[in-house]
């Protein structure tokens, strides 16, 4: 029996997609506090062709009105953003996060996602640890726990520092979030928690 599970565990090793499900019919509800507050829903919607991939999108809605459509892409050793826009994504993936079960750390440099800034663009600094199970709407849950900070420059003078922490449990994607962002003097903070987590039913 011992041989057994070890087996089954070489066969499935952990990777980065394990920490965020993306299964059509997946709805995450998430409750922001501090400088941005609200209540608001993300789901996975219908697939387009993004970079010459097929990748279905993930949805941010609120009151039934999509905001937002974001193109990840899950790899075994990392999470990356393509885009928001399928006719103009990124020329390097932006990664949320790298992934191995002993810790990852990584560095990356690309365009800014202002418009008007093309000369400093975006700099990140990031890692990421497995934290143990945690309590996730009740249930135990392995998780995943990444740091990144991120300067993004308008001029050299007026950039942009965002910090992030962030919590993603296996099977069921972000948990949590918090972040402050810092532009000259002026600082902001907030907080996201998932509040409620749904694998089954379409979401238009």
């Amino acid at each position: 029996m011992f041989l057994a599970l070890v087996a089954v565990a070489v066969q499935n090793p952990l990777t980065a997609g394990d920490f965020f499900p993306m299964q059509p019919g997946t709805v995450w509800t998430y409750e922001s506090s501090g400088d941005q507050s609200g209540i608001y829903d993300q789901a996975i919607g219908q697939a387009a062709n993004i970079g010459g991939k097929t990748i279905h999108p993930v949805l941010t809605v609120n009151n039934g009105k999509i905001l937002m459509k974001t193109f990840y892409e899950a790899t075994p050793s990392g999470l990356y953003i393509l885009g928001q826009d399928p006719e103009k994504p990124f020329a390097k993936p932006q990664p949320v996060f790298q992934f191995d079960p002993k810790g990852a750390k990584w560095e990356f440099e690309g365009a800014s996602p202002y418009e008007s800034d093309t000369q400093a663009g975006m700099r990140m600094t990031g890692s990421s640890k497995l934290v143990g199970e945690r309590d996730v709407l009740g249930e135990k849950r392995l998780c995943l726990e990444v740091k990144s900070d991120t300067k993004i420059g308008l001029t050299s003078e007026s950039a942009t520092t965002f910090k992030q922490t962030m919590v993603f449990a296996k099977d069921v994607g972000m948990v949590s979030l918090e972040q402050s962002a810092q532009l000259g003097r002026r600082t902001t903070k907030f907080k996201v928690k998932l509040i409620k987590f749904e694998k089954a039913g379409a979401f238009e």
